[in-house]
C-alpha cells in the first residue's frame, strides 16, 4: 500500500524565501476512508455509552462521537508516512522536522496538506587558492625565561603596610564613589577595593590621581572616559570621583632560589631545573598558541571567501546550545547555573559557528577525512585532567552525545587544518614570545 501511495502522490515544492520551502502533497488514497471505518469499528467493540452494554453500541452512534478524533488520527498517520516519502522522492533534506501549515480531507478519500521547512544551503567552496597563513616563528631566549620567572615571583607577592605616600607599584586599598552629572553608574562605587598603582587596570587617569596619597587621605578628581571605552554608557563622558585611601602597602617579592623552585614542585636541581621546566612549559604553550593562530586565520579566510546563507533553525538551535553552556558552564559536578542571560548577544556567534560548521563539513567530505579516535581520546583526557573529578568529566564527554559531538567536531577541524596547511601558502614571520602569547589589544 505504501509504494502505491507514494506513486499516486502529487508533490509540489516552492521556494518561500531564502532557504525556506513550502511543500504541498496531495494523497488520493481510497484507503483513508477504509482506515477510518476500520478504527471506528475497533472502537465500537469496546465502546461504553449509557443505556448500552459494552460492545453493543450502534455503529452510527460510535461514528457520531468518535469520527472527528479518528479522522484526525488517520490523517496524522498518513501525513507522517507520506511526508517522509515525498521528501525522499524530491531528494530534499530538511534542516528540521517540517511544520504542518494546513490539511484538508475531501470526501474522506483525498488528503491534501502543506508543510514548510528549511533546507541546507548548497556549499560550493571558493577561494581556497587565496588562503594565506602567517606562522609566527619564535626563539625563546634567556631574557624571555627571566621575564616569565619574574611573573612567577609576582604571583607570590606579599604586601606590607607602610605609612608613607603611595608610589608606582604600591597597592592602595580604596573606597570610592564616582558620578556623572551627579548620578552613579555601573562600577562607579566600591568599598575596600585594592588598586595597584601602575597596573593600568583602572580607567586612564584613575591610578595616576592616587599617587602621593597616604592612608586616611581623601581626594576628589575628574577623569574623562575615551570615546571607545568598553562601557558605552560612559564612553566620552566625564566622571567625578571621591576617593578615600584605607591603606597603602608595598610589595615584597620572593628571591628566585632553591626554596622558590621547590614551591613550584621542583624538588631537585634548584633554580637551573626550574628555569628548564619553565622554558619547556613556555614552548608547549607557544606551540599551542601558534597552531591556534594559524587555525583562526584559516577559518577567517574560509568565512571571508564563502559567504553562505545559514538556516534559521540551525541558528536558533546553536543559540540554545551556547546559552546553555553559558548558564551551566562546563560539565563539572556541582557547578551552579544562571538563567538570566538574554539570547540576542549569542546570535552573531551562533551564525558564525553554523557557517564554519557547514564549510568545515564540506571540506572534510571533499578531503575524505575520518575522525582520528586516538586524537579524540587524547583531547578528552587533556580536558578531564583540568578538573578535580577527572573521571566524571571524562565519562561525560564519552557518554553525553552533545559533548561528544562537539568535541569530535573540534578534532575534525584540527585534522582539516593539518590537511589545509599542506595545501596553502604559509609565511613564516619572526615574532617575540610575549607578543604571540599575549598579542597587543587592537
Amino acid at each position: 500500500m505504501a509504494a502505491q501511495t507514494e506513486n499516486q502522490m502529487d508533490v509540489a515544492v516552492e521556494v518561500v524565501q531564502g532557504l525556506e520551502r513550502r511543500m504541498t502533497v496531495t494523497v488520493p488514497d481510497h484507503d483513508i476512508e477504509s482506515n477510518i471505518n476500520k478504527k471506528l469499528r475497533s472502537i465500537a467493540k469496546t465502546a461504553h455509552m449509557q443505556g448500552f452494554r459494552p460492545g453493543r453500541v450502534p455503529f452510527g452512534m460510535v461514528k457520531k462521537q468518535y469520527l472527528e478524533q479518528v479522522r484526525d488520527d488517520v490523517m496524522t498517520d498518513v501525513i507522517a508516512a507520506t511526508c517522509e516519502q515525498a521528501l525522499l522522492r524530491e531528494n530534499i533534506r530538511p534542516v528540521d522536522r517540517p511544520a504542518l501549515q494546513s490539511r484538508d480531507l475531501r470526501d474522506d478519500s483525498v488528503l491534501q496538506y502543506v508543510v514548510t521547512f528549511e533546507v541546507f544551503p548548497e556549499v560550493e567552496l571558493q577561494g581556497l587558492d587565496r588562503l594565506r597563513v602567517e606562522k609566527p616563528v619564535v626563539s625563546i631566549g634567556g631574557e624571555d625565561v627571566d621575564r616569565m620567572l619574574d611573573r612567577l615571583r609576582r604571583q607570590r607577592t606579599e604586601w606590607h603596610e607602610v605609612e608613607r605616600a603611595g608610589r608606582s607599584g604600591d597597592r592602595l586599598v580604596t573606597t570610592f564613589d564616582g558620578r556623572i552629572d551627579g548620578e552613579p553608574f555601573e562600577g562607579s562605587q566600591a568599598e575596600g577595593l585594592p588598586v595597584v598603582l601602575g597596573a593600568s587596570l583602572m580607567p586612564d587617569g584613575f591610578e595616576e590621581n592616587l599617587v602621593g596619597l597616604k592612608a586616611g587621605d581623601d581626594k576628589v578628581f575628574e577623569i574623562t572616559f575615551p570615546q571607545d571605552y568598553r562601557g558605552q554608557a560612559v564612553a566620552g563622558r566625564t566622571a567625578r570621583f571621591s576617593v578615600h585611601v584605607d591603606s597603602v602597602s608595598e610589595p615584597e617579592l620572593p628571591e628566585v632560589d632553591d626554596e622558590f623552585a621547590r614551591s613550584y614542585g621542583v624538588d631537585e636541581g634548584g633554580v637551573d631545573q626550574l628555569r628548564q621546566a619553565v622554558e619547556e612549559n613556555m614552548r608547549r604553550e607557544l606551540d599551542q598558541k601558534v597552531r591556534s593562530l594559524m587555525k583562526e586565520q584559516i577559518m577567517d579566510g574560509l568565512l571571508e571567501n564563502n559567504p553562505i546563507e545559514v538556516p534559521n533553525a540551525l541558528v536558533e538551535r546553536e543559540i540554545d546550545r551556547l546559552h546553555e553552556v553559558m548558564t551551566q558552564g562546563a560539565p563539572q559536578p556541582g557547578s551552579g547555573a544562571r538563567t538570566d542571560l538574554p539570547r540576542a548577544p549569542f546570535e552573531e556567534r551562533a551564525r558564525r559557528r553554523i557557517r564554519l560548521g557547514l564549510l568545515v563539513g564540506r571540506l572534510v567530505q571533499v578531503n575524505r577525512i575520518e575522525l582520528d579516535r586516538d586524537r579524540f581520546d587524547e583531547r578528552v583526557r587533556n580536558i578531564a585532567s583540568t578538573y578535580e573529578e577527572s573521571e566524571v568529566v571524562e565519562r561525560a564527554y564519552r557518554e553525553r552525545e552533545d559533548l561528544r559531538r562537539d568535541l569530535e567536531a573540534v578534532v575534525m577541524e584540527d585534522q582539516l587544518v593539518d590537511v589545509l596547511l599542506e595545501q596553502i601558502e604559509v609565511a613564516e614571520v619572526a615574532k617575540d614570545f610575549f607578543d604571540v602569547i599575549e598579542p597587543p589589544a587592537a
